[in-house]
């Protein structure tokens, strides 16, 4: 059985972190809006990505671009 990580190392931060980047496709521009720098912003997404075992993002030479994982995880974090 692998690791188990609990619910309450998430925070509700990395959450929106995630749904700003998937609708700017553009870490600075979210990282601008969000009032994070670059890497603080990339580290809360590593977070959720490490979490849930899944790739979200595509880095793109101007931005970043939704996996298909990614697009089922922005249903769940724009729920919430």
């Amino acid at each position: 059985m692998g690791k188990r990580v609990a619910f309450k190392d998430l925070r509700m931060e990395q959450f929106r972190s995630f749904s700003v980047c998937a609708r700017t496709g553009n870490l600075v521009r979210a990282a601008e809006e969000l009032e994070l720098s670059r890497p603080a912003l990339w580290q809360q997404i590593k977070a959720l990505e490490r979490h849930f075992e899944a790739d979200f993002f595509t880095p793109r030479r101007y931005g970043v671009e939704l996996t298909e994982d990614g697009r089922l995880f922005l249903e769940l974090a724009d729920a919430l």
